[in-house]
């Protein structure tokens, strides 16, 4: 699941760390009072065990919030892989001719493919893309990567945002066991609402991603309903 440069082991470590300091945050102090360190560890390596197709649309719906915004992708990756179709849309959002753009922006590779201008990027003005609104796919997927034919989250040394969202992760792992253990009977609903989740998602990897958009939109819409009924308070 890590990428290459990865070490799993450090990054388990760093995850360890970050979720250490978050809990006495999040967790009031009854709470805390049964949150050990071997239940941290626990979510931590459930959270690491792997990515479902809610947590791939959970990472695109909350991309601003995790990423830094400190532009080592832009940096060090290297090549960063374009379509026509990127570089097109690039020469539209600069006003110039598509060979242009081929000219002074890209470069072609052994295989044929363009790369624009990379280490670091031709676009990259300070920590900010000049070209953000016309970013090539890959730069908008990012960090999310196609693995085995299916998209997974790849995990890297330099960037912060796989590591941010594993710890809100395993966060919510901890929310959900507490709560489990304060409300037996509430644990079992949630585990009967997953378990008809799992009943109901497609065997086809696109079609599990198009449901779990559907999931959040329908949990964004019960959400909004339920704060416009609560009471005002005077």
């Amino acid at each position: 699941m890590t990428s290459p440069g990865t070490d799993l082991m450090d990054l388990r470590l760093q995850i360890l760390s970050r979720v250490r300091k978050e809990v006495p945050k999040v967790f009031k102090r009854e709470a805390l009072t049964k949150i050990k360190l071997e239940n941290i560890e626990w979510a931590v390596d459930e959270a690491l065990k792997g990515f479902s197709p809610l947590d791939l649309v959970l990472i695109k719906e909350a991309d601003l919030q995790l990423c830094v915004k400190c532009g080592e992708c832009c940096r060090i990756n290297d090549p960063i892989a374009v379509r026509i179709e990127d570089l097109l849309n690039i020469a539209i959002f600069l006003g110039i001719s598509l060979d242009m753009v081929i000219a002074n922006y890209a470069k072609q590779l052994k295989n044929g493919a363009f790369s624009l201008k990379a280490k670091p990027c031709v676009f990259l003005q300070g920590n900010q893309c000049s070209i953000y609104p016309a970013r090539p796919a890959v730069c908008v997927m990012f960090p999310l990567k196609a693995k085995n034919g299916h998209v997974t989250l790849g995990l890297y040394k330099y960037c912060q945002f796989g590591v941010n969202f594993i710890v809100k992760k395993a966060i919510g792992i901890l929310c959900g066991h507490l709560m489990e253990q304060k409300n037996p009977e509430l644990g079992r609903k949630m585990l009967e609402i997953e378990a008809q989740i799992k009943k109901r998602m497609p065997k086809d990897y696109a079609d599990q991603l198009d449901f779990a958009k559907r999931l959040v939109a329908d949990l964004k819409i019960s959400t909004k309903g339920k704060e416009k009924r609560q009471p005002t308070q005077t």
